[in-house]
């Protein structure tokens, strides 16, 4: 008989895919219900925000609950080094973690990954032609850290561009799905994406889909996967995603327009 101390619980001893069934049962109840009270496909409640910066060309802030990020827009300015001349123009982005956004250490990887993602995406939406020989540099910092980063800052970066008056072929909106088991949850939070284990993504059953979109020509401009997905359920992910890009479409143009009105209204009372 072993000792207490070298008991090990019931858990040590299932298989890998009991593990995930037990792990993708918890995250809905017997209603389809979330921890958080949503819907499988339902988006947190967001809040955005463009001009925060006064001193950036433009700025947005973007808040998904627990999940706050924070862009701001340099330039166009001249490119410095004649190696870096070009008849287009540039963006240099940084994603950069606050070091307070969350109790887990900072991953210099996934900032990495989230600013080549970005990158990719802003320069199919950007119209670069019309920024020949200058540069845009592009600063992101989040805030707090609660799931569905990517998404957020794609979309703070698509405001604040916004907000700067950049030439763009249309608005890029993001979205994330979860796949856990059969179910697929639209913008996870961090415990819906990791479910307190590191092998979540190492799982036959599981994965993430970070979709970057541009809705008036139906493109998708960065797509993002982490995990093990067939093909079938990675272009389902995909079309949940394009789903909930239009959602968020809507409450972006909303903030725009917001905004216009309120520079409309404060040009109206210098007059």
């Amino acid at each position: 008989m072993q000792s207490r101390k070298e008991s090990k619980s019931y858990w040590h001893y299932l298989e890998s895919k009991e593990r995930e069934a037990i792990r993708c049962k918890n995250l809905l109840n017997d209603d389809g219900i979330r921890m958080d009270g949503r819907k499988a496909d339902e988006i947190r409640p967001t809040f955005a925000q463009v001009g925060v910066i006064a001193e950036a060309a433009g700025s947005a802030y973007i808040e998904m609950m627990k999940t706050k990020v924070i862009c701001a827009i340099y330039g166009p300015s001249e490119s410095g080094k004649r190696s870096e001349f070009s008849m287009e123009g540039k963006i240099k982005c940084s994603v950069k973690f606050a070091p307070f956004s969350s109790r887990q250490r900072v991953d210099t990887a996934q900032e990495s990954e989230f600013t080549l993602t970005i990158t990719q995406a802003l320069e199919r939406a950007v119209c670069l032609d019309k920024l020949a020989k200058v540069k845009l540099d592009i600063n992101i910092t989040i805030l707090d850290s609660d799931g569905s980063e990517l998404a957020a800052s794609i979309m703070c970066c698509s405001l604040a561009l916004s907000c700067a008056g950049v030439e763009m072929l249309d608005l890029p909106v993001a979205c994330t799905v979860c796949k856990c088991g059969e179910n697929y949850l639209t913008d996870p939070c961090q415990l819906e994406e990791y479910q307190t284990d590191k092998l979540f993504f190492n799982s036959s059953i599981s994965g993430m889909v970070t979709v970057a979109y541009l809705p008036t020509y139906n493109e998708l401009i960065a797509v993002l996967q982490l995990g093990k997905l067939t093909l079938e359920e990675v272009q389902k992910a995909v079309e949940i995603c394009t789903d909930g890009c239009l959602r968020m479409r809507d409450l972006m143009r909303q903030c725009l327009a917001e905004r216009n009105k309120q520079r409309q209204n404060n040009s109206n009372v210098v007059r």
